[in-house]
């Protein structure tokens, strides 16, 4: 089973040649879920016929556009070393802004009266292309943006194809009214009749607790939830600490329950004999400031023990890459969330206002897509990248 790390606490304590194949349409003969294991929504009909989501749609004339500059050629790789800086003057800045033509992120004059200058017009642009990329947009062409710029084309190209394959896999009808959780966006929206009506920021599955591809859908939450503690969590990470730290469960507020259901004395137990093999203990956090599911649990029905929830660790939503989890998604605005789902918001505010935990219902489930899509195109066609944080996109290849 898998459930969110001990939201932060844990943290702190561990804290060039264009191959023929890529140069068509969409793949010939699109691949199969066997590539990705990890995919456990309900495929399409095999006689769906292409996607015609709008996300689909875009992905697909970006798939052409960028097999297109594939074609002629992709854009000039920058060399190593400590780059050009704003305000500056260096010559490689002109192989920076072509860099930046090309990807259509600078669309000033091919050159200024001073080609070398670092203008305000290239460091617009780099933010623009750092935007796409998930990278903090600080305009500097940092090591992080220099490894961004030089991924060729052709990988963007094999980029764009895994995620339109898993577009082709999807249900052609996703609902009305669903959320829609991209890992590797880090993003969730609540998605009605086509549009979001709230995007947040969430943190994943680090890669060694990946978080799969799945439908469920959303009944009810519980507000001021205790946390049963998944053996895992318990034998890898909990459990070392407490061996170095006598007191550690006790100050995170965590019961240790025999295997008669009684709770054990944490203090009297001689933890050094105790070890993944040997734990005859089941772990339970009671609700308060420190639980690391926060204020509120999104509760799914899935095999992994996979759910949404708050975190009392605000901090890490401000963190560039966000698989930081055990699987389950962290939510960076679960109240607000809450409110437009639940069937009475007087009901839900009241709850968060005591100590006590109660279970709410919504107005009708809310069917839930967690994916896995490494590039997507907003309605502004700017084209989004991010990393293959789980290497999925690499087992489609």
């Amino acid at each position: 089973m898998r459930a969110g790390v001990l939201a932060g606490i844990l943290v702190g304590i561990l804290a060039g040649i264009v191959a023929p194949a890529l140069l068509v349409t969409a793949p010939a003969a699109l691949a199969t879920p066997a590539g990705d294991p990890d995919w456990h929504i309900p495929l399409a009909p095999a006689d769906a016929g292409p996607p015609d989501a709008p996300d689909a749609m875009r992905l697909q004339a970006a798939l052409d556009h960028y097999q297109a500059l594939a074609a002629a050629g992709g854009w000039p790789a920058l060399p190593a070393g400590p780059q050009p800086a704003p305000g500056g003057r260096d010559p490689r800045v002109v192989d920076l802004r072509e860099r930046l033509r090309i990807s259509g992120d600078f669309e000033g004059l091919p050159a200024t009266a001073d080609a070398w200058f670092f203008d305000a017009g290239l460091q617009s642009a780099v933010k623009r292309f750092q935007e796409r990329h998930g990278l903090p947009a600080s305009g500097e062409t940092d090591e992080q943006t220099l490894a961004a710029l030089n991924v060729p084309v052709e990988n963007r190209v094999r980029q764009l194809q895994a995620t339109l394959t898993r577009w082709h896999w999807l249900p052609r009808d996703l609902g009305t009214r669903y959320l829609w959780a991209n890992v590797p966006g880090a993003t969730l929206e609540l998605i009605d009749n086509g549009a979001p009506l709230i995007t947040m920021r969430i943190i994943a599955g680090h890669p060694g607790r990946p978080t799969p591809s799945f439908a469920d859908s959303i009944r009810q939450i519980v507000v001021n939830p205790s946390w049963s503690v998944p053996r895992t969590i318990a034998v890898e990470d909990l459990l070392p600490s407490q061996q170095e730290d006598p007191a550690f469960l006790a100050r995170l507020g965590i019961r240790v329950i025999g295997t008669d259901g009684q709770e054990a004395d944490a203090a009297r137990l001689d933890w050094r004999k105790f070890n993944a093999r040997n734990f005859p203990y089941h772990l339970r956090q009671d609700p308060g400031p420190a639980n690391s599911l926060g204020r509120l649990k999104f509760v799914l029905n899935n095999p992994w023990d996979i759910f949404l929830h708050d975190t009392p660790s605000r901090r890490l939503f401000d963190l560039n890459s966000r698989t930081l989890s055990s699987g389950c998604l962290r939510l960076e605005e679960p109240e607000a969330l809450a409110a437009m789902l639940v069937k009475e918001p007087a009901a839900l505010a009241a709850a968060l206002a005591s100590a006590a935990t109660r279970t709410l219902a919504f107005a009708q489930p809310v069917p839930v897509y967690v994916v896995y899509l490494t590039s997507w195109v907003t309605p502004d066609g700017a084209v989004h990248f991010r990393p293959d944080v789980y290497g999925r996109d690499a087992g489609l290849r």
